[in-house]
């Protein structure tokens, strides 16, 4: 009987040293990881303190594309990749500039005959559209794209433009 009673208490004592190990380990992951999250706050911290300068790396390089374009006297062509440069440098950045870059490359598509960079540039104007809200207009955009003519590339970017239009509103 004392026996039992003694093997009872062990595995009493056994459970409980259990619970109290996993409440350690799970106080130590929980340590850690706010220590984690301490140091990617600092990180992010420094990074803000450096957005002066990064905006002026922005506008540096903008700057550069728009002076080199201005320097030659440059083919549409050549002004349809410098107009896709400075679509790109402002896409995340000014979003009415890019649309403006973009306008400009889908009037110079259809100047020069090119349905893949009109369609090219159609797809960047619906992203445009759609990340600024404008989802009826996106819509009515991607609808004027033939999709037979669209290369394998853009054949997903047409349907991504779909999907960020209808599933993250």
């Amino acid at each position: 009987m004392k026996v039992k009673k003694c093997a009872n208490k062990i595995k009493a004592l056994n459970k409980k040293k259990g619970v109290l190990g996993f409440l350690f380990l799970l106080m130590s992951v929980s340590l850690m990881a706010q220590t984690n999250v301490d140091s990617l706050l600092n990180v992010l911290d420094e990074e803000l303190i450096r957005s002066a300068h990064y905006e002026t790396v922005k506008k540096q390089r903008i700057a550069l594309i728009k002076e080199n374009a201005l320097k030659h006297n440059i083919s549409l062509e050549e002004e349809y990749r410098t107009n896709h440069l400075l679509f790109k440098e402002y896409e995340a950045y000014i979003c009415d500039s890019a649309r403006y870059y973009v306008n400009l490359n889908i009037g110079i598509a259809k100047q020069i005959g090119r349905q893949n960079w009109l369609n090219e540039s159609i797809l960047k104007k619906a992203h445009i559209l759609a990340t600024s809200g404008l989802y009826a207009e996106a819509v009515e955009l991607l609808k004027t794209i033939d999709k037979q003519y669209l290369s394998d590339d853009m054949l997903i970017d047409y349907y991504m433009a779909f999907e960020n239009i209808y599933l993250y509103p």
